[in-house]
């Protein structure tokens, strides 16, 4: 078997979002939600103290009181992040959904010679989907709740019981086994989307799909992750020089017209400069969450090609001579 090309996926990814500037509109949308969490949760080994409690007791209280207080606008607020929160999934689901379809045309250029590839197509390939790939994800996440709860909660009774030996002992070991669970729930998250979309799945027979093509090809799977990783990182510290160099200039001018006793016209230059600048971080982080999207898809597509193409040499190996 050929060596799993980690670089030509992301060449390919990198070239397909530079030659298709609409896929950042789905990017910036999207949000990375393509990207693995491998984040840990810090946890300080000893239980909250009286005053911690009281203060928390306290600030409830106050919380308390001016709820009942102000019980119109509670609704009104707690209705408009309802609103919000509904908006954003959604348009996280769609974008997600429209970035795997457009990836899956672009990994197979035969397909493009059928159907041009454009921005209204791909909006509307995402909008078949997106209701499978939220509760897909929403089931995900609530499998990952579960394990959580069934990690967290004896810990937090054995710290109240003033078990502390016994609570680090139980939090250090269900590390073995709430680490690797959450590594394949991360994956599931993250694959399951692509099977609903490519291959026409349902919601279970996509995490099926996944988990499979994960137990095969985990070694790989982990590696691609830790390049991501790896790219995440090198985006980070390229965005924050290009802020730098682009940022002197507009910090020099505004020093400039601060020194000149103009602090008026120093304040809306630096407000324009931010404006600016902050845009000009969305754009590159849409970019760069497109760019993750494709070349996540793209892995996959490849995994799935040579989960194949192995079962294809399997079987023609047992054929007797």
């Amino acid at each position: 078997m050929r060596p799993f090309p980690y670089f030509q996926i992301l060449h390919q990814a990198w070239k397909q979002t530079l030659k298709h500037p609409w896929l950042w509109v789905f990017g910036f949308f999207a949000g990375g939600t393509a990207g693995v969490n491998f984040g840990g949760i810090n946890y300080i080994f000893s239980p909250p103290t009286q005053k911690q409690l009281e203060q928390a007791s306290s600030q409830w209280t106050q919380v308390a009181s001016w709820v009942q207080f102000h019980p119109l606008w509670f609704a009104v607020i707690v209705s408009a992040v309802f609103v919000i929160s509904m908006a954003t999934v959604m348009l996280a689901g769609i974008s997600r959904g429209s970035l795997v379809w457009a990836a899956g045309k672009f990994a197979d250029e035969r397909e493009l010679k059928i159907a041009e590839v454009n921005f209204s197509l791909t909006l509307e390939q995402g909008r078949k989907h997106f209701w499978r790939i939220i509760g897909l994800q929403v089931c995900t996440t609530l499998i990952f709740l579960v394990v959580f709860t069934l990690y967290f909660a004896p810990v937090v009774y054995l710290f109240q019981s003033g078990a502390i030996s016994r609570a680090a002992f139980l939090s250090v070991f269900g590390l073995l086994f709430f680490i690797p669970a959450g590594v394949v729930l991360s994956f599931l998250h993250l694959y399951g989307p692509i099977f609903l979309v490519l291959y026409g799945l349902r919601i279970l027979p996509a995490l099926q799909h996944a988990f499979h093509l994960l137990r095969q090809k985990l070694l790989e799977s982990l590696i691609f992750a830790l390049l991501m990783l790896a790219t995440s990182l090198m985006f980070i510290v390229v965005l924050l020089l290009s802020l730098g160099i682009l940022g002197s200039p507009f910090m020099l001018v505004g020093y400039i017209l601060l020194r000149s006793g103009l602090f008026q016209a120093a304040l809306v230059w630096a407000l324009g400069s931010g404006i600016l600048l902050i845009c000009y971080t969305i754009v590159l982080g849409a970019a760069f969450s497109a760019f993750q999207n494709l070349a996540w898809v793209f892995a996959v597509r490849y995994l799935v090609r040579s989960v194949n193409l192995e079962k294809e040499e399997r079987a023609y190996a047992a054929e007797p001579a």
